[in-house]
This record gives structure tokens, sequence and C-alpha cells, in this order.
């Protein structure tokens, strides 16, 4: 077995679906080509941090025997750290861009639903929509090209349709391919399929806008509530200091850390959070 082979395997030991987040991620044309990339890049980098903390104590006087501890320490650790970025980063990739195409579902589908209505077959409805909906589907190149090359390579349609699944990071796509998978092999309507990831699509959005809207009135009752009940509690407070002061404290002090610190910081926190809500709102 060569460095890359073990290298590669390492990593599907680590993390079984590495090969389809590479590839379904798009940061890679291959999961080959990736683990040869980033070996390079680990190999790089713990020779570097190996041998410069040697080099350096042996420079400053410090026993070789001293030194090459530190370095293979140093080498150890950024292995470590190179072998966490190796699984995580098609991970995260994968994720982001899964978010991007679930914004963009609906309109896969209704392309995908548009040519079976027309009466084309599976094969062909994957055919015509690579050569003459590429360009509005972009965000589904990946997907598209994995599945039209599968079928002119000669796999059959049902095997390149549950490769595709796997290696998509669309929940809603997924679900789709598996469908059409199933459908092709089984000879079931794939109408229906088409039809029923819409709809599914279509209830989970709906759910996900509830939960949403949900967390954002609640953020927005803290808000008012702590806008009604600051005024009062710095009144209180205040009316306390005038009978009893406290070394150390007064009410302009308090005042003034509530006006310019407490009270801008409560809105730019609430704002954020506000637009983090409303931001995954997809439709």
């Amino acid at each position: 077995m060569s460095v890359v082979e073990a290298f590669a395997a390492l990593g599907e030991k680590l993390d079984p679906l590495l090969r389809y987040h590479v590839v379904g991620s798009g940061i890679a044309s291959s999961f080959e080509r990736y683990v040869v990339l980033f070996l390079a890049a680990t190999v790089a980098v713990v020779f570097l941090a190996g041998i410069l903390p040697a080099v350096m104590l042996y420079i400053q006087g410090f026993p070789a025997i001293i030194a090459a501890v530190f370095g293979a320490g140093g080498a150890l650790i950024a292995f470590i750290v190179m072998l966490a970025i190796y699984i995580a980063l098609p991970m995260l990739a994968a994720r982001n861009r899964g978010q991007k195409l679930e914004a963009r579902f609906l309109l896969f589908a209704q392309a995908l639903a548009t040519r079976l209505l027309a009466g084309a077959g599976l094969i062909e409805t994957f055919e015509r929509m690579y050569r003459e909906d590429l360009r509005e589907l972009k965000e589904f190149s990946i997907e598209l090209e994995y599945i039209v090359s599968g079928i002119r390579a000669g796999i059959p349609v049902d095997r390149v349709l549950e490769e595709a699944s796997k290696l998509t990071p669309s929940p809603s796509l997924h679900s789709l391919l598996a469908g059409l998978s199933a459908a092709a092999r089984t000879g079931s309507g794939l109408r229906e399929v088409v039809d029923a990831a819409i709809s599914e699509y279509l209830s989970t959005q709906e759910t996900e806008i509830d939960r949403l809207t949900n967390s954002l009135g609640a953020l927005l009752e803290f808000y008012m509530a702590a806008a009604v009940m600051l005024p009062v509690s710095i009144g209180v407070v205040g009316l306390l200091l005038v009978f009893q002061q406290v070394a150390g404290l007064s009410f302009d002090a308090i005042l003034f850390l509530t006006t310019f610190i407490g009270i801008p910081v409560t809105v730019a926190v609430v704002v954020i959070m506000a637009d983090m809500i409303v931001s995954r709102l997809r439709i």
C-alpha cells in the first residue's frame, strides 16, 4: 500500500463519508486529488514544525536530545492538527454548499418535473437538464455532471442516482435522488417521487419558518421586557442611593454605564441575533 493510499484509508476510517464530502463539497475534482494535495501540504507542515524548533533550540545551546524531542513533539502536534483539518475541511465545505443547494432545491425539482411531465424518460431528462438547463442550475453542476457522466459510462441509472444521493450535501436533493433510484429499480412512478419530494421540502420549510419566527418573537419579547424594566431599575437604584450612599458607587456612574454601554450592547446583540434568524429564512 502506497503512502497516498494509506493516507486515504486513514481519512475514510476516521470519516466513512469523507470521499462523498470531498466530491460533494466541490473543493476538489476527485477524492484522490484531494488526498495527494493535502498529503503534500501535511508533509511540508510537519517537516517545518519538526525541524524549525529543533534547529533553533540546538543553535541556542540546548543538548541535541532535547532539541530532537521538541522537534518530534512539534511534528506530532502539526500532524494531529493537519489530520483534523483534513477531516473537517470537506465536512464544513459540504455543509456550506448544502445550505446553498437547499435554498435552490425547488428550481431543480421543478426543472426535473417539467421534463418528466413532457414525457421524457429518466435518462433523457438528466441529459437534457445537463445540456439545456446547466446555466440556470449551475449550483447543481456537480450532481448533474456526476449523473450524466455515470450514465454515459454505461452504469445503470439506479446505481448512478444512488451514488449521487450519497454525494450531494443537500438533504432534500438526497431524498429526491434516493427516491428516483428506488423508482428506477422497481419501475414505479417517477413523477410521484418528485411530487412527494417537493411536498416534503415545502413542509420542512414551513416547519422551519414557524420555528424561526417563534425564536424571533421570543427575542423581541426579551428586548421589550428589557426596554421596559431598565428605566424602572435605574430609577429604583437611584432612589435607593439617595437614602443610602454606597462608597464608590454613584447614580451618575450607573446612568453613564447604562446609557453608553449597557443599552448599545443590548441593542447590538438583539439586532445581530435577529439578523441571523431572518437570514436563515430561505424559501
